[in-house]
């Protein structure tokens, strides 16, 4: 619509000095709810600052100190600096190991049941997660002194302590436990493995012995050491060169398989480790250390971090750069091996043909015999002496990995106690500050879900129609006992005034046209339309024109009483042709009145007819100005009849009586009507309060009034 259109651009337009204007209005309209919410939030928020105390449960914290050494290092004598490295990230992996064992689910459910002598497997496994999540435990690794720092936190200070305590013992006893394990595996499979041994060096004996009686090789090998040749031995030097050749070869495809086997059920990092104790030359080490400092600086990380954080991230990042690094490493000396196999294979291909030319077949055979007896007996020693040493470190198992240097003591306080941050002053300047916040927000949203027009800058931001006249509420008009023309027996009162001006801004606006015909109305009844009517007539009348004022509100006419006349016959009986019904004095000068008469039952035929459009042309003759009053425009229709017959129409719209939605709807009112409506007179404007205020008592002094209105 071209009204909503060209409304936009004055909306946007506002300055930020009227937008204030308009929020200090509203704060000055609904000044008493504002006032009284401030006083009922300031003492009510102070109350509630200064006297409620918080929820607060006191915290105690106990903390272990734990020492861990390497497995099997607990004194060393060694001062090689590769053996110092070796132990020190034994040791280190042996603190991690440790320190992530005693915050695993399987320690803390172990620990929870003990020290809270429960069953409840639920709440158990509950706590348990909460415990490893680190809501109320920590775990402190000290890289350099290799210590734990086991810490608890909770409100029952004594129970703290015997969680604590329950944890380090269930800690021990799974990695006694753990140890125990893996001691019996390793037991069990060397007894296998001795079974074995023994079964094959009984049967290399065997085929040894089958082998002699059936060559006779003991007494050729008799004869020719008596006598033997230098070539003879030059080939016994090769032979012990080709058994060695073989033994290492066995060895290191034994050695081989065993990596790979061990690869597949340990990972990487163990296989390195074994490697390392088995040849400490063929493979790099440092990447164990690497390994443990990076997992060392990923759990204190993320002691005091998420795993969202940034440093945590990169910090796994390095981690798995450095286990990629490893697993490299491991592909390639496994390779390195293979390769070297296969040389020494070369090798003993040759030194097996330069045997042949030296010794007989069957010396060959015997000698390989004999020499693989000698291999399975050496295998077999060593297989006991591993055994041996088993059995001895597994009844030593119990002697544990680590030791309690400091064990948790009992707290004596909590360590977060409650202190109030705040003072009184600041409680007060806090809650008078909320207090002035309520309370106008109280004013706004009064103002926001008001139902009716409080004030004209509502009017002005949602019509196209200037405001042309702004009257006071005259609040004696409903009472008997006063005079409903403050024009006649107050001329010099400031809603006489006001009136003056609503009169000057219509023939301001008029000056491009001749008004013979003027219309009052309003959008809905009760906005004081025959109030305005009848003054406005009145202030017409004191120039000095002849005046008509027609009360054409058929249906429930009031202009009568503003002028203390009958409502006999009127403008009714006279366009239904009753002669007797005429204009009367309404008893100001100039000024007559036509009253609505007796309501009739077809209104808007008579309003439409052609006999009121002749008596409109006389009266136009006989009388300067003819105003007309109407019922509300969207009470009937018979104000839209009217407006088509009259030359100018005022639109009176009432502070707290016109509803917004009221408003909205002369929005869309036709644009024949538009073009007809001079303005809006704004009536049961309160003088009191606003900016219009200063302008009226600035009148009202003037004229000397000392009566108020």
């Amino acid at each position: 619509m071209e009204d909503k259109n060209s409304k936009n651009p004055t909306v946007t337009e506002e300055s930020f000095a009227d937008i204030l204007f308009k929020y200090l209005y509203i704060l000055i309209k609904y000044k008493w709810p504002a006032i009284i919410t401030f006083l009922v939030s300031v003492p009510l928020v102070f109350i509630f600052l200064k006297y409620k105390e918080p929820a607060f449960t006191p915290m105690y914290k106990t903390t272990a100190k734990l020492r861990v050494l390497a497995e099997g290092t607990a004194t060393t004598y060694s001062t090689s600096k590769d053996a110092l490295e070796t132990e020190r990230a034994e040791t280190m992996r042996n603190v991690k190991d440790v320190a992530n064992l005693m915050k695993s689910t399987v320690v803390l459910e172990k620990a929870i049941a003990k020290a809270y002598n429960s069953r409840d497997k639920d709440w158990i496994l509950s706590y348990a997660k909460q415990l490893g999540d680190n809501k109320s435990t920590s775990f402190v690794v000290d890289e350099e002194l290799n210590y734990i720092y086991a810490i608890i936190v909770g409100s029952d200070f004594k129970q703290i302590v015997v969680l604590l305590n329950s944890i380090i013992d269930a800690t021990r006893e799974e990695l006694l436990n753990s140890k125990k394990l893996a001691a019996e595996e390793a037991i069990e499979s060397l007894e296998n493995q001795l079974k074995k041994s023994q079964q094959e060096l009984e049967q290399a004996k065997l085929q040894l012995t089958k082998f002699i009686v059936e060559n006779k090789v003991l007494s050729e090998a008799i004869e020719v050491k008596d006598g033997k040749s230098q070539l003879v031995q030059d080939v016994d030097k090769l032979a012990l060169n080709l058994v060695n050749l073989r033994s290492n070869i066995a060895d290191r495809e034994e050695f081989v398989k065993e990596i790979e086997k061990y690869r597949k059920t340990k990972g990487d990092v163990e296989t390195l480790k074994l490697w390392l104790q088995k040849d400490k030359e063929s493979v790099d080490g440092s990447l164990i250390e690497s390994l443990f400092k990076q997992e060392a600086l990923l759990s204190e990380l993320l002691v005091v971090n998420k795993e969202e954080h940034p440093d945590v991230i990169k910090a796994e990042e390095k981690l798995g750069q450095i286990k990629a690094q490893m697993s490299h490493t491991l592909d390639a000396s496994i390779e390195s091996m293979k390769r070297e196999n296969e040389i020494l294979k070369l090798k003993e291909e040759k030194t097996t043909g330069l045997i042949k030319k030296g010794l007989s077949e069957a010396m060959i055979e015997y000698s390989h015999l004999h020499r693989n007896v000698k291999i399975k007996e050496k295998l077999l020693e060593k297989v006991i002496d591993s055994l041996q040493g088993l059995n001895l470190s597994a009844k030593l198992i119990d002697s544990g990995t680590f030791t309690v240097v400091e064990p948790p003591g009992i707290p004596k306080e909590p360590f977060n106690r409650y202190q109030k941050t705040k003072t009184t002053a600041q409680y007060l300047l806090f809650a008078f500050i909320f207090g002035i916040s309520a309370g106008i927000g109280m004013a706004i949203a009064i103002d926001y879900f008001a139902m009716t027009i409080k004030d004209i800058h509502e009017v002005e931001e949602a019509l196209d129609f200037p405001i042309i006249g702004e009257i006071p509420l005259y609040e004696e008009e409903h009472k008997k006992s006063i005079s409903p023309l403050p024009l006649k027996t107050d001329p010099h009162s400031i809603i006489s005034e006001a009136f003056r001006g609503l009169r000057t801004n219509i023939k301001f606006r008029s000056m491009d046209k001749t008004i013979r015909t003027l219309l009052v109305t309003s959008l809905i009844p009760e906005e004081g339309k025959s109030f305005v009517c009848a003054n406005l007539a009145c202030t017409f009348a004191q120039t000095d024109k002849k005046v008509l004022v027609i009360d054409c509100d058929l249906r429930k006419s009031t202009l009568y009483r503003y002028y203390g006349v009958e409502n006999k016959t009127g403008m009714a009986q006279l366009l239904k042709g009753d002669k007797d019904a005429h204009p009367v004095d309404s008893g100001v000068p100039n000024l007559d009145v036509l009253i609505a008469g007796k309501h009739p039952h077809n209104p808007s035929e008579l309003l439409g007819s052609d006999k009121f459009d002749e008596l409109l042309e006389a009266f136009k003759q006989k009388y300067d100005l003819v105003i007309i009053d109407s019922p509300p425009l969207f009470a009937v229709t018979d104000s839209t009849i009217l407006i088509k017959k009259v030359d100018a129409v005022i639109l009176t719209i009432r502070a707290h009586i016109t509803p917004k939605k009221a408003i909205r709807r002369a929005m869309r009112i036709g644009s024949d009507i538009k073009q007809k409506i001079l303005g809006i007179a704004f009536n049961g404007l309160e003088t009191k309060r606003g900016r219009y205020s200063s302008y009226y008592y600035y009148k009202y002094d003037y004229y000397g009034d000392k009566k108020k209105t």
